[in-house]
């Protein structure tokens, strides 16, 4: 019998390691970015898991028995790579569909580019996988290469030593990943809400999901009142913070006060605007509900 080998998954740098270059420490862990706004957050009840019935959320349509595995998917909330648990089920359709999306909303929130370099001698450019974006103790920014050397990086490297000279490239995340923390914001709210709803803006959102874009109108969510789909990156979360998922409102500092915006914790990954605008107040009533209760 044919034996496979376990794919080696490369190694990462542990985060939250300090490197001194020159004098100047390179700070792993991840950090806000100049341009992020820091904003109190304050829960007002966890987001429970609930059956949704037989029902895809993102589509609507009737999902196969739980028995017929190759009707359905186990739907994590948010994406597996995020530290999401499984919540809800959804049609394989609609589970394939987001999986690009959600591979550019882990590296969003890694903050993570794929790399690529090159080196006089070498054809084309060897792919060094993700660069992680950090910062140094002086604000300059740094990227952290990740990959082993299989990937031919090291040879590219030799070059460079040799000659002085390289070149390299990094793909930034495409606006997909917007979309792919719409999707998980919108399955909490079904989750909390109890139910899929079949409104106008739930309607709306779907579409976005399905389409895998916002559009020319912008991130906004809604149909006769749209928002903007606000997002607030979250830092410093670990063990089972993770895999929480809640419901809460942002307070976003504004002048003479603060604005505050009504929305969806998805774990360690951000804080968003509430997804379904027409069901706002509906489930800020529950949310205040299940707060007294408790």
């Amino acid at each position: 019998m044919t034996r496979h080998r376990r794919r080696a998954w490369p190694t990462r740098m542990p985060e939250g390691l300090h490197i001194d270059v020159f004098g100047d420490r390179i700070h792993l862990s991840r950090s806000p970015n100049s341009g992020e706004v820091p904003t109190v957050c304050r829960e007002l009840c966890q987001v429970g898991d609930i059956d949704l019935g037989d029902t895809c959320p993102l589509c609507t349509r009737r999902l196969s028995p739980v028995s017929d595995l190759s009707g359905s998917s186990a739907e994590h909330v948010p994406p597996r790579a995020l530290g999401g648990i499984v919540r809800t089920r959804t049609c394989r359709a609609c589970n394939q569909r987001a999986s690009a999306s959600e591979a550019e909303l882990a590296r969003w929130w890694a903050q993570a580019y794929p790399a690529r370099f090159a080196a006089p001698g070498l054809p084309g450019y060897r792919n060094a996988g993700d660069a992680l974006l950090r910062a140094s103790a002086l604000g300059k920014p740094v990227f952290i290469v990740t990959d082993s050397p299989r990937s031919g990086l090291g040879h590219v490297l030799e070059r460079a030593r040799a000659s002085g000279r390289m070149a390299a490239t990094f793909t930034a995340p495409t606006d997909m990943w917007k979309v792919a923390l719409l999707k998980s914001a919108y399955l909490a709210a079904c989750l909390h809400l109890g139910e899929v709803p079949k409104s106008p803006d739930a309607e709306h959102v779907r579409e976005i999901i399905r389409s895998g874009v916002f559009g020319l109108d912008g991130d906004s969510i809604g149909v006769e009142e749209a928002l903007p789909f606000r997002v607030f990156r979250i830092y410093g979360i670990s063990g089972d913070e993770v895999r929480r998922l809640w419901v809460g409102v942002a307070l976003l500092p504004w002048a003479g006060g603060r604005v505050p915006i009504f929305g969806v914790g998805i774990g360690a990954v951000a804080f968003v605007t509430w997804p379904i605008p027409d069901q706002r107040q509906r489930a800020l009533d529950i949310a205040l509900r299940r707060r007294n209760v408790a």
